[in-house]
């Protein structure tokens, strides 16, 4: 997508000037992949136009693929921010309707030529809310995905300014998960998007493995805003039957509130490829997640080296 955001302290529709970079949640997460040396693809349906082709042009300058980029009718996503200061929240407006993704329906895309040499695919739950047809072609994906075992992760990602096509998550959402290897969220999306309740996230995890018995990891991000400036983070995992919970950290002075949750999503991947303790790779989501408050922009621009010098307990002094 295209993000539109008024300068910090101003009013979104006060503003005579907007700040326009590009994200969205899985092209975040493939960012971040990318910044800590894995290679990535993007696969989505976007116009023909000035703005995709910037947008490739930017993806491959992280050298992220754009070569399952493909042309579809209907126009490039759009979506605004007002910065939230203090006790002011952060405002999100979106502006997809009729974009080439939400227009997008089974048999657009061939799956298997796109995850051809793939050995890991992420997908979030905001892509499903778009529209009816797109649900379908995402779940195309997942099946394609499960039908050649590659592991999938499946952010659920509640976004209920997006859910308008008369399904609610919970009818959509469980037919996803139960094909992913690793499901993340807070505990309001497994509320929301799988009817998990409990008293402790633990209890939630358990309860969500019930019913996802596929999942090999399942992660809450807790989060515990103090303002829109000051939050509270903590990650906590159910991995392999063993739970986990990382080391709780404050942040204040947020830069940017934008895209924390694709972070940790970014981070708990590349955790779980290259770590083998649940208490390492839940430390390193969450400090992944961290790192992208203090860039701005939809993208954590953290390298591996920037993550693990916060969880040697770097908080901020000099490297040198």
């Amino acid at each position: 997508m295209l993000r539109l955001m008024a300068p910090k302290g101003e009013r979104l529709l006060g503003s005579r000037n907007l700040t326009a970079t590009f994200g969205s949640s899985e092209c975040n997460v493939l960012v971040s992949l990318a910044n800590m040396g894995l290679p990535t693809g993007f696969i989505t349906l976007l116009p023909d136009n000035e703005i995709t082709h910037s947008f490739k042009k930017e993806l491959r300058s992280f050298e992220v693929d754009t070569n399952f980029i493909i042309k579809k009718e209907g126009r490039f996503g759009v979506y605004y921010i007002e910065q939230g200061s203090n006790m002011r929240s952060t405002k999100v407006i979106y502006d997809r309707d009729y974009s080439s993704v939400s227009l997008g329906k089974p048999g657009d895309i061939d799956w298997e030529k796109a995850f051809e040499d793939t050995y890991w695919y992420h997908i979030s739950g905001i892509t499903p809310a778009l529209s009816e047809s797109l649900c379908d072609l995402a779940f195309e994906s997942v099946l394609c995905a499960d039908k050649m075992n590659i592991p999938i992760s499946f952010d659920l990602n509640y976004r209920g300014k997006l859910w308008k096509w008369g399904k609610s998550p919970c009818d959509i959402i469980p037919k996803f998960t139960e094909k992913a290897s690793v499901i993340i969220g807070t505990e309001e999306d497994f509320n929301t998007c799988l009817g998990v309740e409990g008293k402790s996230p633990n209890e939630i995890l358990s309860k969500a493995k019930e019913i996802c018995p596929k999942a090999e990891t399942l992660s809450i991000i807790n989060v515990q805003s103090k303002s829109a400036n000051y939050k509270i983070w903590k990650g906590e995992m159910l991995f392999k039957g063993n739970y986990y919970e990382s080391e709780e950290y404050t942040i204040y002075n947020i830069y940017d509130g934008i895209g924390g949750g694709d972070a940790f999503s970014a981070g708990l991947i590349y955790a779980q490829n290259n770590f083998d303790e649940g208490e390492s790779i839940i430390n390193f989501a969450i400090c992944a997640g961290l790192m992208k408050y203090t860039f701005v922009g939809d993208y954590n621009l953290a390298t591996v080296e920037d993550i693990l010098n916060v969880m040697k307990g770097n908080k901020g002094s000099i490297n040198r």
